[in-house]
């Protein structure tokens, strides 16, 4: 039986441009999500946290 996950000279599979569009997606997820972090924390606490 042949495997088909060699990461061979000509193979894509395993490469570093592999993680280009899944690191995309997670700067997207993550700079999509501030704003709801930022809004979703009481101004009192935050305002203790910035003390502290």
């Amino acid at each position: 039986m042949s495997c088909n996950c060699s990461d061979g000279v000509g193979s894509l599979r395993n490469s570093p441009y592999d993680m280009i569009p899944m690191k995309e997606a997670i700067d997207t997820v993550i700079r999509l999500a501030q704003p709801l972090l930022k809004t979703s924390v009481p101004l009192h606490e935050v305002r203790a946290l910035r003390i502290t």
